[in-house]
């Protein structure tokens, strides 16, 4: 997830040696994600996990009581998290933003993010796994055998590392083809020999477009594909491109590999931005949220497809999370944007997209930069994490009115309660 780096990221690659001696600074501590950002459930729904990336802490709630069960301490700026498949551990992805803004000032690509593995029944650390810079995202395999990790990349080209989790080892790193990269961009280039990079390294001089920057990462249910979203920086934004000379905003993709080959099976063309998406409960479609471009994509998962596209009000904001509704027609978006994301409009609402009929109801009251949602196995409640106030809402599926509230610690410090409750990842964002 989104930890105040994107706009980091934008300003490092985008002006490249432009900025050279140019120092960048954030206080984490206040901005951004304050009090939550991201949240799985355990199967039952009887726990919530929360992510709270300034102050470098697991949050675990018990759901029906509003009772915070254990504080873990994290790595840096957790973001994304996911549950393996038999609940036995919390997988947090660690962004790392202030090695992240110590590798972009000193011109380097030492930054270095992880993911900390957490075991539901101690509420411990078991095992920090370095992934490379900015990872955001992390999905299971279905037989829990393999984790994937949407790494950046931030100051040079990204990936998608894959985990074995038995092993807590990278075994391969996912890029796409280069020639789904060199037909993307609009923007004029130099002909310079392009090779994708694996390892962090500052993207090819003077052609901005062929970075590849993954964010979020799902799973189909058979476990053959990986879906990838990725949002490219500076050309793949119209407000930033505007500025620089012979840059051209390009929309972007979703890119599907083979979790046997890693091989690249298709390279969706959807709308502008699209940090997250999520996969259907049955695994026929994936929703894609399109922050800068305001708009909503259904993919088939069968055809490798777009068939649907919903525009939504930017006067309510942007979609920016996103979850899957109980229908394949529908999905939750929430317009928050972390304070960082500068693309898009901002808001402060939930919005429910119907695919079937194209239209959009909006509802309010969820706080007030909303940018998770996610929805209970229990009882089917729509919970929205907001990162600026200290409180995640419940919403009624039916009247979506809020009828539950987590309020969010904001100490630093970690206390570990023991729980021995098995817990699952009901969505990917």
């Amino acid at each position: 997830m989104v930890v105040g780096y994107y706009v980091i990221r934008d300003i490092g690659m985008g002006l490249g040696n432009a900025l050279k001696g140019i120092s960048l600074s954030l206080d984490v501590h206040q901005n951004p994600s304050l009090y939550g950002m991201d949240m799985a459930f355990s199967p039952h729904g009887s726990k919530a996990y929360v992510t709270v990336p300034s102050r470098d802490l697991l949050e675990v709630f018990d759901v029906h009581t509003g009772t915070i069960l254990a504080r873990i301490s994290t790595g840096q700026t957790p973001t994304g998290l996911a549950v393996n498949p038999d609940g036995s551990q919390v997988w947090v992805v660690d962004t790392s933003v202030r090695s992240i803004l110590d590798s972009v000032n000193s011109s380097s690509d030492k930054a270095n993010g992880s993911v900390s593995v957490i075991s539901t029944r101690t509420s411990k650390v078991i095992r920090t796994i370095p992934v490379g810079i900015g990872p955001i995202d992390v999905a299971f395999s279905p037989s829990g055998a393999t984790a994937y990790v949407t790494v950046n990349g931030v100051v040079g080209s990204g990936y998608v590392s894959v985990i074995d989790t038995s092993t807590f080892r990278t075994i391969a790193n996912i890029v796409p083809s280069l020639a789904s990269l060199a037909s993307a961009p609009t923007a004029t280039a130099s002909a310079t020999s392009l090779t994708m990079r694996t390892t962090g390294a500052l993207c090819p001089s003077g052609v901005p477009d062929y970075c590849w920057y993954p964010t979020s990462v799902a799973v189909t249910p058979g476990g053959k594909e990986v879906w990838v979203s990725e949002a490219s920086t500076v050309a793949g934004h119209s407000s930033i491109a505007a500025s620089l000379p012979g840059v051209v905003p390009y929309p972007d993709y979703v890119y599907v590999f083979s979790t046997t080959s890693y091989k690249q099976l298709a390279s969706i063309r959807v709308g502008n931005g699209p940090y997250f998406m999520t996969m259907s409960r049955d695994g026929s479609y994936v929703y894609v949220a399109a922050k800068a471009g305001c708009e909503m994509d259904q993919i088939s998962t069968a055809t490798l497809a777009v068939v649907a596209t919903v525009q939504t009000p930017a006067s309510y904001g942007c979609p920016f999370g996103v979850a899957a509704g109980t229908s394949n027609s529908i999905a939750y978006s929430v317009t928050g944007n972390d304070r960082t994301v500068d693309v898009g409009s901002e808001g402060d609402v939930l919005e429910v997209v119907n695919f079937a009929t194209g239209l959009v109801n909006v509802h309010g009251g969820v706080g007030t930069d909303p940018v998770t949602v996610s929805v209970s196995p229990s009882n089917g409640l729509i919970y929205v994490v907001d990162a600026k106030s200290p409180a995640i809402v419940g919403l009624s599926p039916v009247s979506y009115a809020p009828v539950s509230i987590l309020h969010v610690s904001i100490q630093r410090a970690a206390t570990i309660h023991g729980s021995s409750d098995k817990s699952s990842a009901i969505r990917k964002r």
